[in-house]
């Protein structure tokens, strides 16, 4: 919501917003990460094909909207803490397996910068296509896209993979 229209909302709600408090609020959206997934796809290195118990790659390209080419974040905005809470995200997601059983991966993403490219292995568990939702987690701000594999068995089917964008959002 633009600025222009957020104040007029926020002194509008009842019992209403104090000065300090629209103000707090309008320093967090300046600072508020908007980040979005650019690219990602699900790869074997040296293979055209994804198969059963291949070593894959999940890559992601990961965009802060709300920063100029050759910025970086600084610290979450986060006025209470007593301290500075580094923007650390974790990105994790699970594997199918066969019943019930399944793997946990998560992978720690550190980088500061406007552009980011995280990836993360793991084992091709089943074959056919895998649904995965991955999500994204920070100190400060959550959000979460969705992705999906295909492995086949030998060489029959062919790795797809897809992530819609949804900004993160604070705790």
């Amino acid at each position: 919501m633009p600025a222009e229209e957020r104040r007029p909302a926020l002194e509008a709600t009842e019992p209403g917003f104090s000065a300090s408090q629209i103000a707090d609020i309008e320093e967090f959206v300046a600072v508020a990460p908007r980040m979005q997934i650019q690219d990602a796809h699900v790869f074997v290195h040296g293979e055209e094909e994804i198969c059963v118990g291949d070593i894959a790659t999940l890559e992601l390209k990961l965009i802060r909207a709300n920063l100029r080419e050759g910025e970086a974040i600084g610290a979450a905005h986060a006025p209470r803490f007593p301290g500075k809470v580094p923007e650390a995200w974790w990105l994790t997601f699970r594997l199918p397996g066969k019943g019930k059983s399944g793997t946990s991966v998560c992978r720690r993403i550190s980088d500061i910068s406007r552009e980011v490219v995280a990836s993360v292995r793991f084992r091709v568990p089943l074959a056919g296509k895998c649904r995965l939702r991955l999500t994204l987690t920070c100190e400060a701000y959550a959000g979460s896209v969705n992705a999906q594999l295909r492995a086949g068995q030998g060489s029959e089917l062919r790795g797809e993979a897809g992530a819609a964008t949804r900004a993160g959002r604070r705790q």
